[in-house]
């Protein structure tokens, strides 16, 4: 249905006005954003994975499964998107940006049998690859201040959590004693999250590092999930989800630096939910609601507490399954993905 509709929409977007984004769970004020849905026809089942300042990143999936990085002023009059993949044409197959901060944007770009980590500054012109001697793969994850978040691995599938300084072969491996692989999400300044396992393909355990040395890794990970994982932070917050024993559920998480400090976010009532990132204590991602039979996800914000959760989804008034927020910038302005039946339309939700 949400395709259809789509179709007969002449422009290159189409705009929905919100007046908030209240409902959905329990109290706090209601901030104003304006949603701006990004769709073309030359990038299509595009989703946004960051952005700055009104203009979002991310990549589209076309046909045959190709990804290919773009990014989309959301603020433009006439909004467009624009090609973010690297070099020339056959140089690589799939290509996606992960993250964004003021000055660039990062990801990855895949060619035969490997990937390297890439670098923006705000044009496919201005790509950098990023590799490191020695390992197959590299995929950058996120950007603070030219210090990159993310991973690096061999053809054993086998990762390791890294920061990058701008270029290659700069780089430090994040990967703690006791632990045999792990991943890097996110980053504010010498603070990174992500995940760590004991052993390959193990439960994950979240992941908290103060400095940009293995040295100064925290174990964030509590007895009373079975894994956990870090995907954002801020400041002395970091934000995440966890899963249970015996049941597919997952529960947004928030901690303060210890793993004593876990909070979870899951507010009563609500099946499943997951924060994705937070900037200056506001928190963004999704919870799974039950609809016809089938769970699916709705973008949600919180600030602070479980019962200050509100909906972000449901006042995208065309009809659609469901939707998820991915990235807050300092702006307050969110970035995500609208889904239907398998179709996916890039999204911004614009501060007021």
């Amino acid at each position: 249905m949400f395709r259809k509709l789509l179709a007969f929409v002449p422009l290159v977007c189409f705009i929905i006005a919100l007046t908030s984004c209240g409902g959905g769970g329990g109290g706090g004020s209601d901030p104003l954003y304006r949603a701006v849905l990004l769709y073309e026809d030359s990038f299509p089942k595009a989703e946004l994975r960051a952005g700055w300042n009104g203009i979002g990143y991310g990549q589209s999936h076309t046909p045959p499964n190709i990804q290919t990085a773009l990014a989309y002023d959301a603020k433009a009059n006439i909004v467009k998107g624009v090609s973010f993949h690297p070099g020339a044409p056959g140089d690589y197959t799939d290509s996606g940006v992960l993250g964004a901060d003021a000055f660039q944007q990062v990801g990855y770009a895949e060619a035969a049998g490997s990937s390297v980590g890439m670098i923006w500054t705000g044009t496919a012109a201005s790509a950098t690859p990023v590799t490191a001697t020695g390992w197959n793969y590299v995929v950058l994850n996120a950007v603070d201040n030219n210090y990159q978040a993310g991973g690096i691995w061999k053809l054993d599938d086998i990762s390791h959590p890294v920061v990058f300084h701008g270029a290659s072969d700069d780089f430090v491996d994040l990967l703690p004693a006791g632990f045999e692989a792990g991943v890097a999400n996110c980053i504010d300044g010498n603070q990174i999250g992500g995940q760590v396992q004991v052993h390959p393909f193990d439960f994950e355990h979240a992941a908290l590092w103060t400095s940009h040395s293995a040295a100064s890794f925290i174990n964030l990970h509590s007895a009373t999930y079975e894994t956990t994982e870090v995907t954002g932070i801020s400041g002395s917050q970091q934000v995440g989800r966890g899963t249970f024993t015996g049941n597919n559920h997952i529960h947004a998480l928030m901690w303060t630096g210890t793993p004593e400090s876990v909070v979870d976010m899951n507010p009563p009532g609500v099946l499943s939910s997951e924060m994705l990132a937070v900037r200056d204590n506001v928190q963004i991602g999704d919870r799974w609601v039950t609809v016809n039979a089938l769970n699916v996800q709705k973008a949600c914000i919180w600030t602070g507490t479980p019962d200050s959760m509100q909906d972000l989804d449901h006042f995208i008034t065309i009809p659609h399954e469901g939707s998820v927020a991915r990235s807050i910038d300092a702006q307050g302005n969110i970035y995500g993905v609208v889904l239907d039946n398998g179709f996916k339309c890039a999204v911004v939700w614009l501060k007021s």
